[in-house]
């Protein structure tokens, strides 16, 4: 049985889900470039950078989100640069579809521009927005055989008035799934619940590589 946070959670998910596009790359963008501004393409402009290793060989790589055109929902794209040892950047993958378009993301979503961190060659891209009933995606990306590969995915969304939420994380290298429940800690007429939270593990085969460019969450254009 649904509870009503439940369905309230479900409903906050389904509008933002319902504004998403077929994930593709960045058309047009150019293959080589000296700096992330040559990376934009008219009309586009640089929002922000992370400069880290990404494939293990000097010099330092460069993830770059880029910031399209209009006056509201501006769309967002992830452009990956490998760093050239003569210099500048050569372009491997990009992405529009995986990051919210400006302001999509609700209250807490403030802009909607994405958290992005680099931990062992690993990539992790973080969103989350909403008001009440708030959400988060957490994308991790690695290059691996010339591909940047999905290699896991954690989603949360929960009521910050009755405590009630869940979490989904998905390692796609090992097929392994853990889903935890946080019940509701209080009632609609605020009494306790007494529920306790819940913890499954599930083990499918793993899938084939996701490729940056094909991954889907908020939209983006």
């Amino acid at each position: 049985m649904v509870t009503m946070g439940r369905a309230r959670l479900l409903s906050a998910l389904s509008i933002v889900l319902a504004a998403s596009v077929a994930a593709k790359p960045l058309d047009g963008v150019q293959s080589e470039g000296a700096t992330a501004a040559d990376f934009a393409l008219k009309g586009w402009k640089v929002e922000s950078t992370l400069s880290a290793d990404l494939d293990g060989v000097a010099p330092p790589d460069l993830v770059v989100v880029l910031l399209g055109p209009g006056d509201v929902d501006q769309p967002r794209a992830l452009v990956w640069l490998h760093g050239r040892a003569k210099g500048g950047f050569t372009l491997i993958d990009s992405n529009v579809g995986l990051l919210a378009c400006m302001q999509c993301l609700g209250m807490k979503g403030g802009d909607g521009a994405p958290e992005l961190s680099v931990k062992k060659r690993v990539l992790t891209v973080t969103s989350m927005g909403g008001s009440r009933e708030s959400y988060s995606a957490t994308h991790r990306f690695r290059f691996e055989g010339g591909l940047v590969r999905l290699i896991g995915v954690d989603h949360w969304s929960g009521d910050t008035l009755s405590g009630e939420g869940r979490t989904r994380s998905d390692n796609l290298l090992t097929g392994v799934t853990i889903v935890e429940e946080e019940p509701p800690q209080q009632d609609e007429e605020g009494k306790p619940t007494g529920r306790k939270p819940t913890r499954t593990t599930t083990r499918s085969p793993p899938k084939p590589p996701i490729p940056l460019r094909d991954v889907k969450e908020f939209g983006g254009g």
